[in-house]
């Protein structure tokens, strides 16, 4: 009988112990948690982890509140994680950026401009490596 009295201390083990349940919890939903420093504790962890797992499961898609934008041009607009970003339809030099919110992510909702000095020909940007290139005309 010691495969039974090893899975009573396993299941002990594991419902009395919040950071191995996250651990597992990633395991399971694939996921690696690279971030060692964050004002988070390991029950919140938990909670956002099981919100993102439910978000992706849901046929809906209703995890995030709905934001329009105005049509732009491939060419003339970029997406970039959480970020979209558009030339203006009036100046070519000026590049519109509005960060989608996202409660999964902690991110609000934002938008601001930036006026560049002469019309852009074409931007990319890049939101993980806080990197946006613009052709001059």
């Amino acid at each position: 009988m010691v495969p039974l009295q090893v899975s009573r201390l396993s299941k002990w083990l594991v419902d009395n112990s919040r950071p191995l349940q996250y651990k597992i919890a990633c395991f399971h939903a694939g996921v690696v948690d690279c971030c060692t420093t964050t004002p988070y504790t390991t029950k919140d962890k938990l909670e956002l982890l099981a919100a993102w797992r439910e978000a992706h499961t849901n046929v809906e898609l209703t995890w995030c509140p709905e934001v329009r934008m105005p049509r732009a041009t491939p060419s003339d607009s970029a997406f970039s994680g959480p970020i979209y970003a558009a030339r203006d339809v009036n100046s070519k030099a000026t590049i519109r950026f509005q960060q989608f919110p996202s409660d999964l992510r902690d991110l609000e909702a934002k938008s601001w401009t930036l006026d560049l000095a002469t019309n852009c020909e074409a931007f990319k940007c890049d939101y993980y490596q806080d990197l946006l290139v613009v052709l001059e005309v």
